[in-house]
């Protein structure tokens, strides 16, 4: 049964967001002024600079609460700054073309990830009531970017010089709509949102390279009271990303709904960088393609992440590259994740301290029904807790089995992430969990693999460092045909308190070994 607390709380999120998503609505459609770009000395031929004109449409716009209309064309653009009170609109057929110089672009700020660069090409600051929105298209033009060649036809591309990252930089906005519009080819992160509150985003299409280098979707940094609904996003990393900063206020009040996502990364994720609170964040409606981890919530710079919970989530793990995860939460403590590495930043160097340990806690994640060869995996380091983790009605439809013992060969200094938990992340299970306050899992459902594996699902063709070399390159054959597979519990747990495990519908991949293996468990299961 799904809990109270949940249903008490998630009913209020909904109603919530829903009337600042209509009272949004109707404060933006009153705009009624109109300021076509082509009046101000824009040329829609893809060749001309229109930065000065759409500036000054845009500027226009501000004084009287009006429109800018960018029509049918193509209109290269560097830097521009949108204004309180202002509606972009892009018709059909209209383009707004990210210029490949950087020379057209002006610094706004650098913030506090390597990945993130002080150029945009649109950058609201410390406004209100603005809106994009039409059915025209925002091109970043990404590959101008990057180097043309990768190393191999698993890794992302690499920059080539600066780049304009995030594509459009929100910066303590409130009351900010975003509708219908696509945004394509982003440089790297795609649209941020930082310190803004009152948002909604709905029907928007961001298609990206899905081996873009840091190609994040919607990063949402310190946000409160957001409605993203009915969305379609392609893109190499993060998919949708909720994240706080030392500087950035919470994270709170979110709601994601009926949206679909595909993504060689991360399809949700909630955390990360996560020094303030993460809290209030339903996701719903959710279809998966491809992605390595369709949900991450991870806490390793002290926040504490609070009544998350995802339903309705359909599709399949299946990104090609290696460590495929349904699920993934993770507490640790590793402060040095925000250190600077980029000697151009300002910043260079610098680590903020922890203001405290982090938290997760209260997760509830039901209905989800995916295709994959990877694993749900819960742990916080030891001397940590997770607390109130709830599964209910999961299927999980294995094609293959991953290899879950390579995790171990790893040699870089990344395996770091992993303190306390590498004998979770190498245990031969289906869902594996360790430290944890209270834990369910009922309505279990396991489909096993039926050999061969189909052509359309991917396997690594290519050695990874994170990985034991060669494992899948030299055993493609054999694993598609189950000459080769490892075997999998449908349960492995260490130190988990309270709850209950229901595993009665459920059984091992191969006959002749134990479902189940929980060390240190005191929860009632029933097989």
């Amino acid at each position: 049964m799904f809990p109270v607390r949940f249903l008490s709380f998630f009913l209020l999120l909904t109603l919530g967001v829903a009337q600042i998503s209509r009272s949004q609505s109707n404060s933006l459609k009153s705009v009624a002024n109109i300021y076509n770009v082509l009046d101000f000395g824009a040329k829609g031929d893809g060749r001309t600079l229109n930065t000065k004109s759409i500036q000054l449409a845009v500027d226009a716009a501000a004084k009287t609460s009006g429109t800018i209309l960018i029509p049918n064309g193509n209109f290269l653009s560097g830097t521009i700054f949108l204004r309180s009170n202002v509606r972009l609109e892009l018709t059909g057929g209209s383009v707004l073309m990210a210029s490949p110089s950087m020379k057209d672009y002006i610094r706004h700020n650098w913030g506090p990830s390597d990945n993130r660069t002080p150029w945009h090409l649109l950058v609201a600051d410390k406004a209100k009531n603005i809106s994009i929105s039409g059915t025209g298209t925002i091109n970043g033009d990404g590959s101008r970017f990057w180097k043309k060649e990768r190393a191999n036809a698993w890794v992302n591309y690499e920059v080539n010089g600066d780049r304009p990252c995030p594509l459009l930089e929100f910066s303590q906005c409130e009351n900010v709509l975003m509708e219908n519009v696509t945004i394509a080819n982003s440089p790297g992160w795609t649209s941020h949102f930082i310190s803004s509150k009152n948002l909604t985003i709905r029907n928007l299409t961001i298609s990206n390279s899905l081996f873009a280098p840091d190609g994040d979707g919607l990063i949402l940094t310190g946000c409160s009271d957001v409605n993203i609904s009915d969305c379609r996003i392609a893109t190499s990393e993060s998919a949708i990303a909720v994240r706080t900063t030392a500087n950035s206020g919470p994270s709170e009040r979110i709601a994601i709904r009926n949206c679909i996502l595909e993504t060689m990364g991360i399809a949700l994720q909630v955390g990360y960088e996560s020094r303030q609170a993460i809290r209030d964040v339903m996701m719903s409606g959710i279809v998966v393609k491809n992605c390595s981890r369709i949900l991450d919530i991870r806490s390793a710079e002290g926040g504490i992440l609070e009544r998350i919970h995802l339903s309705e989530v359909s599709g399949q793990t299946n990104s090609g590259k290696p460590a495929n995860r349904i699920i993934e939460i993770d507490l640790n403590e590793l402060p040095d994740l925000t250190r600077i590495k980029n000697k151009n930043h300002p910043d260079f160097g610098k680590m903020i301290p922890l203001t405290g340990k982090g938290a997760i806690r209260d997760v509830s994640i039901t209905d989800v029904d995916v295709q994959t060869d990877g694993r749900i995996m819960m742990a916080a380091a030891d001397g940590m807790m997770l607390e109130n983790i709830f599964l209910d009605n999961i299927h999980l439809r294995y094609t293959m089995i991953d290899n879950s013992l390579a995790l171990s060969k790893r040699s870089d200094t990344i395996a770091d992430y992993f303190k306390g938990s590498m004998d979770l992340r190498t245990a031969p299970a289906a869902v594996a969990v360790k430290n944890i306050n209270g834990f369910s899992l009922d309505h279990f459902r396991i489909s096993w693999p039926v050999f061969p594996v189909p052509d359309s699902w991917n396997l690594l063709k290519s050695d990874n460092r994170f990985l034991e070399p060669g494992w899948y390159k030299d055993n493609e054959s054999r694993i598609k045909s189950g000459e080769l597979k490892p075997t999998f519990k449908a349960f492995w747990g260490k130190n988990v308190k309270g709850g209950l495990l229901e595993l009665s519908t459920v059984r091992a991949s191969e006959p002749g070994i134990g479902k189940t293996e929980c060390t240190g468990c005191s929860l009632t299961i029933r097989e």
